[in-house]
């Protein structure tokens, strides 16, 4: 099932940018969350296999876009003198989540 998440999230990038190019920034933003909460709560009650694949391909799309075109909006509405901040700081809270996750991983594998 990662590899049907995968695919959503590769698809998700070429989708949601089209998008968000052609009917808006907000309107991409709102479609990613509908796409990614639909998706989520549906995976709950799939019964078979394929379904489910097609769920995981579908909530990876909204994952995707919620992610990126929020940074984009981030990029898109800063100053230039402080956009190299303003995307520093866009950016550290997933490598934040990432030392947090490998820190968890760390203390759960000695119990």
């Amino acid at each position: 099932m990662l590899l049907s998440k995968t695919v959503g999230l590769f698809m998700g990038s070429f989708v949601i940018g089209i998008v968000s190019d052609y009917f808006g920034r907000a309107r991409a933003i709102s479609l990613s969350i509908l796409l990614s909460s639909v998706s989520a709560i549906l995976t709950v009650f799939s019964k078979d296999k394929i379904s489910l694949a097609i769920l995981r391909i579908i909530y990876g799309i909204g994952t995707k876009g919620c992610v990126m075109v929020n940074y984009v909006m981030a990029a898109e509405t800063t100053l230039p003198n402080y956009k190299v901040l303003i995307m520093f700081i866009a950016g550290i809270g997933f490598q934040f989540g990432e030392v947090v996750f490998a820190i968890e991983a760390y203390f759960l594998r000695l119990l």
